[in-house]
């Protein structure tokens, strides 16, 4: 779901993220796509995340950088020891969907603004498609370590 987030933003991530945010953002989604399903992040490199996202956020930048931080941060997370679980997969469809709305719905949000915006729109189509390929897929489990989240995740 991150990855089928980043080219919902408009301007494009390229211009929306600060470019400290790009490269967390790059190098950890990497770290977890190299790592996943099969491996796992060193807790090392998931606490160094925390701290870098941490110091991050402390920088000013665009309405919806936030929560699609928190988002690949569930994701790194759960490529670290602890796994990954149903409210975690939930925690980054949410975070990765509020993001897009902070991006591209002015003022106060409403479900009408947001279905009238083409990337709400998206989003929303991007995570259906995501947990309609999951659950057609047997046997289907999100559980810790459970393929069925990861990919969700990554996807």
């Amino acid at each position: 779901m991150i990855e089928a987030t980043i080219p919902r933003f408009d301007p494009d991530f390229e211009e929306f993220f600060p470019p400290s945010a790009q490269l967390l953002v790059r190098r950890f989604l990497d770290a977890c796509r190299n790592v996943l399903p099969q491996g796992r992040l060193a807790e090392s490199a998931v606490d160094e995340y925390f701290s870098l996202q941490e110091d991050l956020l402390r920088e000013p930048m665009r309405p919806g950088v936030g929560p699609f931080l928190v988002a690949l941060g569930r994701l790194v997370e759960s490529a670290g020891e602890r796994g990954i679980d149903g409210d975690q997969v939930l925690q980054m469809f949410s975070a990765c969907y509020e993001s897009i709305v902070m991006a591209n719905v002015a003022g106060r949000e409403s479900i009408d603004k947001e279905l009238a915006s083409p990337a709400c729109r998206g989003s929303i189509e991007a995570q259906g498609e995501i947990l309609l390929r999951l659950v057609r897929q047997p046997p289907f489990e999100i559980l810790p370590l459970g393929w069925g989240g990861r990919e969700a995740a990554t996807a």
